[in-house]
C-alpha cells in the first residue's frame, strides 16, 4: 500500500478529530433532559457520519476509490439531512420521521421478497409482515430527495458535481471497466475525497456543537428550542 502523502495523513487526523467531537456532542445531547425528542433522535446522524468517516480513513488503496467515494457521499448526505431536519423542521417532523422510517422498512422488505423469492427464507412470514406494515403505515408525504435537499440548502451545484464523479467510480462505467488499474490519478482523487470528507465532517461538528451548547445552556435555566435555530 505504501505510505500516505503528508497531506492525506493530515486530512485523516482532521477526520479522526471530527469523529471524536461528534461522538462527544451526540453523547451530551442524548443524555440530557433538556434536549427535545427530535434533537435526541437526530443524534443518530453524527454517529452514522462518524462511522462513515472511520471507514473513509481505512480505505487508502487506489483500488478502494469506489468505497471511499461511497463513504464520503454518505457523510455529505447525512449532513444535508441534519441541516434539513434541524433548520427546516416543522411541528410534525417527528411523526414524519416515523412515517419515513416505516416507508423505508416496507421498501426493504419488498426488495428482499422480490430478490430472494427462490431462497425459501420464510417468505410467507415476510409477506404477512409486509401486509401488516402496509395497512398500518400512514400515507406520509414523500420525503425530499437528496437532490431536492441540496437545492433547498444551497448545495445543488456541489451535489451535482459530487454525484457525477461518484457515479463514474462506483458504477460499471466505461472509466471503471476499461481504464487502467490502478489509475495514475487515483492519488489526487483520493486526496480530493478526503478533503471534502474533512470539510463535511467539520460542518457537522459545528452544527452539533451548536446544539450541544444550547443543551448545556438549557441545563442552567433556559429551555432548548425544538430546532437548532
Amino acid at each position: 500500500m505504501g505510505e500516505l502523502p503528508a497531506e492525506d495523513e493530515e486530512l485523516q487526523r482532521r477526520l479522526e478529530a471530527s469523529e471524536e467531537a461528534l461522538r462527544r456532542a451526540s453523547d451530551t445531547i442524548a443524555s440530557s433532559d433538556h434536549a427535545c425528542l427530535l434533537v435526541k433522535i437526530l443524534c443518530n446522524v453524527p454517529v452514522y457520519a462518524a462511522s462513515q468517516s472511520q471507514r473513509a480513513r481505512g480505505w487508502t488503496h487506489p483500488q478502494d476509490l469506489d468505497l471511499l467515494a461511497y463513504a464520503v457521499r454518505c457523510i455529505f448526505e447525512a449532513g444535508l439531512l441534519a441541516w434539513y431536519y434541524l433548520r427546516k423542521s416543522d411541528d410534525d417532523m417527528i411523526a414524519r420521521l416515523a412515517e419515513h422510517f416505516m416507508r423505508d422498512e416496507i421498501e426493504i422488505e419488498q426488495g428482499f421478497l422480490a430478490l430472494g423469492r427462490d431462497l425459501h427464507l420464510g417468505f410467507r412470514e415476510i409477506a404477512k409482515s409486509l401486509g401488516e406494515h402496509r395497512s398500518s403505515c400512514p400515507r406520509a408525504k414523500r420525503p425530499p430527495s437528496m437532490r431536492e435537499l441540496a437545492a433547498l440548502l444551497g448545495a445543488e451545484a456541489e451535489y451535482s458535481a459530487f454525484f457525477r464523479l461518484y457515479s463514474k467510480l462506483v458504477h460499471p462505467s466505461a472509466y471503471s471497466l476499461f481504464g487502467r488499474t490502478p489509475k495514475p490519478e487515483a492519488g489526487p482523487i483520493r486526496t480530493l475525497f478526503l478533503m471534502n470528507a474533512a470539510r463535511y465532517m467539520e460542518e457537522l461538528v459545528a452544527l452539533f456543537e451548536e446544539v450541544e451548547a444550547a443543551v448545556l445552556q438549557a441545563e442552567h435555566g433556559a429551555s432548548v428550542p425544538d430546532s437548532a435555530e
